[in-house]
C-alpha cells in the first residue's frame, strides 16, 4: 500500500506541475501584455464566479471519496445530484452578474456571465475525477492534466497575442476545464446510472453541507480581500495585489494540492487506525511545513526581480505584497493537511469551524486596514494564520488524543527554516546591497537544510 501511495503521490505532483508550469507561462505572459488594470478587472470578476461557483459543489465529491463501502446507486446519486446543483450554481452567477454592480467597469459583470459556463462544465467531471483520486490513479489524472493544461496555454497566449486583452484569462481557464472533463471522462471508464437513490442524497448532504460550507467559507476568505478591495479600490491596484496573491497561489498548488489529494483518501482508508492516521498526518504535516519554508523563502527573495523583471516595471509595486504574502503562502502549506485531515476522518465541521472565524477576521481585518493601503492589508491577512496554529493543534488533538505537543514539533522545523533564511536573505541584502548575494545565500541555507533532513531520515530509517 505504502508503495501504491507513494507513486500516486508521485503522479500527483506531475499532474500539480504541470499544471502549474503551463499556467505560470500563460499567467506571466497576459499579466505582461493587459497589466494591472485589466488583470485586477478579472480578477474581481474571477474571486465572485468562484464564490457562487462552490456551491454547486456541496462537498459531493469528498462524499464519494470519503465514503469507504460506496455503491453504485450511491455514485449515481452523487452525479445527478452535483449536476443539478451546478445548474442551480450557474443561474445563480448569472442573475448576480448581470444585476448586481459589484464595480464601476461594465467589463467585470461580462466576465462573471462567461465564467459562469464553467461550473456545469466542470460539474460534469467532478464525480469521475473523484472515483480516480479514492482509487489513487494520479497517473491518468496526470494525462489528463497536462493535456487541458497545453490547450489552455495555447489558447490563452494565442488571444492574447491577438489584443483580446482580459478575455484571453477567460478563454484559457474554460478551455482547460472542458479539456480536463472530457479526458477525464475517457480515463474513467465510469457511466451514471439513470437512478438516484434519497438515503444516498440524504447521506451525501448531510456530510456534504459541513464540507460546502467550509469550502464556501474557504473561498470567501481566500478572496475576501478581492472583493472589498473591488469597492474601495481602482482595478490597478486590485490588480497589483491580485498578481502577488496569485503567485501565492501557484507555489501552494505546487506544492500542497498534490499532497491533500493524495491524503485524503489515505487518511480516510486509516480511519480507524488511529496510530497510523497519526504516523502519516504529523509525517505530511511535517514535510509539508519544511518544503513549503524553502519555497516561499526563495520566492521572497526573488520577488523584486520576478515584479519587475519579469512582468516589467509596470508591476514593480507588486514586489512588496508577494513578499509579505510568502507568510501566508507558508501557513496555507500547514492549513491545507490539517484540513484534509479533518474531512478525510468525517469531522468536516471542524474545518468549518475554522473557515468562519478565519472569515469573520479577514473581513474585520480589511476594512479596519482599507484606509491604510494595500501593504498594511497584507501584512494583517499573512499574520493572521499564525494565530491559528494553536487552534489548529487543539482540533487535531480531538481526532488524534494526546497529540498538540507532536503537532507543534512537526512544524517547527518549517518555520524555523523560513525565519532564517528570510533574516539572512534581508541581512545580507542590508549589507551587501546586492540581491543576487542574498539569492545565494538563502539558496545554499535551504538547499543545505533539506539535504540534511533527508539524509537523517534515511539513516534513521536504516537503523
Amino acid at each position: 500500500m505504502s508503495k501504491k501511495i507513494l507513486v500516486s503521490g508521485l503522479w500527483a505532483y506531475v499532474e500539480n506541475g504541470s499544471a502549474q508550469v503551463f499556467s505560470i507561462i500563460t499567467f506571466l505572459f497576459i499579466a505582461k501584455v493587459v497589466g494591472p488594470e485589466e488583470f485586477g478587472t478579472v480578477a474581481i470578476a474571477a474571486a465572485w464566479a468562484a464564490l457562487f461557483g462552490s456551491l454547486s459543489e456541496a462537498g459531493i465529491s469528498d462524499a464519494v471519496i470519503q465514503k469507504v463501502d460506496r455503491t453504485k446507486g450511491f455514485v449515481s446519486t452523487a452525479f445527478w445530484l452535483n449536476l443539478g446543483l451546478a445548474l442551480v450554481g450557474t443561474l445563480l452567477v448569472l442573475a448576480f452578474g448581470l444585476t448586481v454592480k459589484v464595480s464601476d467597469n461594465p467589463k467585470v459583470s461580462q466576465y462573471i456571465a462567461a465564467l459562469a459556463v464553467g461550473i456545469p462544465i466542470t460539474a460534469l467531471g467532478n464525480i469521475p475525477t473523484s472515483l480516480l483520486r479514492a482509487e489513487l490513479r494520479n497517473k491518468d489524472l496526470a494525462r489528463r492534466g497536462i493535456a487541458s493544461d497545453v490547450a489552455g496555454c495555447v489558447a490563452g497566449i494565442g488571444c492574447a497575442m491577438a489584443g483580446l486583452g482580459g478575455w484571453a484569462i477567460i478563454v484559457q481557464t474554460l478551455l482547460s476545464t472542458a479539456t480536463k472533463t472530457a479526458v477525464v471522462w475517457r480515463c474513467s471508464h465510469w457511466m451514471p446510472e439513470r437512478t438516484f437513490e434519497k438515503e444516498a442524497s440524504l447521506e451525501i448532504l448531510r456530510y456534504g453541507y459541513k464540507s460546502l460550507g467550509t469550502g464556501l467559507l474557504s473561498s470567501i476568505s481566500a478572496r475576501v480581500d478581492r472583493f472589498i478591495l473591488g469597492f474601495f479600490f481602482g482595478a490597478k491596484e486590485v490588480g497589483i495585489y491580485a498578481i502577488a496573491s496569485e503567485g501565492i497561489t501557484r507555489v501552494s498548488a505546487v506544492l500542497i494540492t498534490g499532497l491533500s489529494q493524495v491524503m485524503f483518501p489515505h487518511y480516510a482508508s486509516l480511519q480507524k487506525q488511529k496510530e497510523a492516521l497519526a504516523d502519516a498526518f504529523f509525517r505530511s504535516i511535517s514535510w509539508s511545513c519544511f518544503v513549503g519554508a524553502g519555497a516561499f523563502a526563495m520566492l521572497h527573495t526573488f520577488a523584486p526581480w520576478i515584479a519587475s523583471g519579469v512582468l516589467g516595471q509596470k508591476w514593480a509595486d507588486s514586489a512588496p505584497i508577494l513578499r509579505i504574502l510568502c507568510l501566508l503562502g507558508l501557513m496555507q502549506c500547514i492549513t491545507v493537511v490539517a484540513m484534509t485531515l479533518y474531512k478525510s476522518v468525517g469531522r468536516p465541521g471542524l474545518g468549518l469551524a475554522h473557515a468562519a472565524s478565519q472569515v469573520a477576521l479577514n473581513i474585520a481585518l480589511v476594512f479596519l486596514l482599507k484606509d491604510r493601503g494595500l501593504e498594511a492589508i497584507a501584512i494583517a491577512l499573512a499574520v493572521r494564520p499564525l494565530c491559528f496554529l494553536a487552534v489548529h493543534a487543539f482540533t487535531t488533538n480531538l481526532i488524534l488524543e494526546n497529540s498538540k505537543v507532536r503537532f507543534f514539533k512537526s512544524i517547527a522545523p518549517g518555520l524555523l527554516l523560513y525565519a532564517c533564511a528570510v533574516g539572512l536573505s534581508v541581512g545580507v541584502t542590508g549589507l551587501a546591497h546586492s540581491t543576487v548575494w542574498a539569492a545565494v545565500a538563502a539558496l545554499v541555507l535551504v538547499m543545505g537544510a533539506i539535504v540534511v533532513r533527508v539524509r537523517g531520515e534515511w539513516l534513521a530509517s536504516r537503523s
